[in-house]
């Protein structure tokens, strides 16, 4: 392996890690939170999809911080008070368009 492919390695764990520290960083005990296989397979395969740790970043905050009625039902705004914001719900493949739009929308809002 080449010094170029082992820095591309490195640049997409820094990402993976980034975007699950900000999520992380948003919950109520965010020192429990574990980057597992799983969460980084999922975060990994939306960067391969096209995304950007920023822009999955932006989802995350979109969700956690927006008063839209969508961030809220998410936020347990919703008929059964149950929240939504895992990461395997909020970068749903096939929804994290929409949700990524939305998150931009609300952020030249700001």
């Amino acid at each position: 392996m080449g010094k170029e492919s082992t820095g591309q390695l490195f640049s997409e764990t820094d990402n993976v890690e980034k975007v699950f520290n900000f999520w992380a960083s948003k919950q109520k005990r965010p020192q429990v939170c574990k980057l597992t296989e799983e969460r980084r397979g999922l975060i990994s395969r939306r960067m391969s999809d096209g995304y950007t740790a920023e822009e999955l970043i932006l989802v995350i905050k979109y969700y956690y911080e927006s008063n839209s009625d969508d961030a809220r039902w998410m936020r347990g705004h919703n008929p059964s008070h149950r929240k939504y914001l895992g990461l395997d719900n909020l970068f749903r493949k096939k929804k994290l368009g929409d949700r990524l739009e939305l998150a931009k929308n609300w952020e030249e809002d700001l």
